[in-house]
């Protein structure tokens, strides 16, 4: 083993350069000769004030050079603001990009839509429009737990809109209406419509009535699916003859 472990002498040290600490008398001369050697005209005379040992120039030279300094960290960190604000925005850029190429190869049926929801979130994962279409994407697919996991997920964004509420807890309503769990799709869909009446939004409402009285259908519960039905026809003629008049 010995000399087997031998052969690989001798082995040559690497050699590492490192500034040498000098006296306190060098390093301030070492100073005073980098400034003197330097391209700033303020430095060099500098140098000669304090080789002159005049405090008054000295103190004023250093104030400019600190204003000097001060104005180019200022240049430094605006650019700094200026590439992170770029980054931002193209990221957000980026991300709707990917979620509409996702979005439409999720329509067209293509295993490449969740590669490019993915993407779209390693941008920026919590971009709520994404979460809202990978949502959609899942359910679309048959994969309801996912579609909930995924909406779930977006109801603790904080910068969701009520309306963004709204369309969230509809969805969440028929998610769960897809696992036959009707207790939680009839709960999503009254918070969707509470939202729509303080909102006002009467297509909303509704929206959510007609898939509260799916529900209750489902349940056998046709007399309640009926009245809601009913008490919707007028809303719902008011909103048809609105449409035609904008024709």
């Amino acid at each position: 083993y010995q000399q087997q472990y031998n052969k690989h002498w001798p082995i040559k040290k690497k050699e590492y350069h490192i500034h040498e600490i000098k006296g306190v008398d060098a390093f301030y001369s070492d100073i005073i000769s980098n400034l003197s050697h330097s391209n700033d005209h303020n430095k060099v005379e500098l140098s000669k004030a304090l080789d002159d040992n005049n405090k008054i120039r000295a103190t004023e030279l250093l104030n400019i050079i600190i204003q000097e300094v001060n104005a180019k960290q200022a240049i430094h960190d605006n650019i700094l603001t200026e590439h992170s604000n770029y980054l931002i925005q193209y990221q957000d850029t980026m991300s709707l990009t990917y979620m509409d190429i996702a979005t439409i190869a999720s329509m067209l049926n293509l295993d490449i839509a969740e590669d490019f929801f993915n993407r779209a979130l390693d941008l920026n994962e919590n971009n709520h429009l994404v979460l809202y279409a990978y949502s959609l994407h899942f359910n679309f697919k048959g994969e309801y737990h996912k579609a909930i996991e995924i909406a779930h997920k977006l109801l603790t964004k904080t910068e969701l809109s009520r309306k963004d509420l709204q369309y969230t807890y509809g969805n969440l309503g028929i998610f769960y209406k897809n696992i036959s769990d009707w207790h939680k799709s009839e709960l999503y869909q009254t918070k969707s419509l509470n939202i729509a009446i303080d909102l006002g939004d009467t297509i909303g409402q509704i929206k959510a009535n007609n898939n509260i009285a799916v529900l209750l259908n489902n349940k056998e519960n046709y007399t309640k699916a009926f009245d809601i039905l009913s008490e919707m026809l007028p809303c719902l003629d008011i909103e048809i003859d609105k449409e035609d008049d904008t024709k």
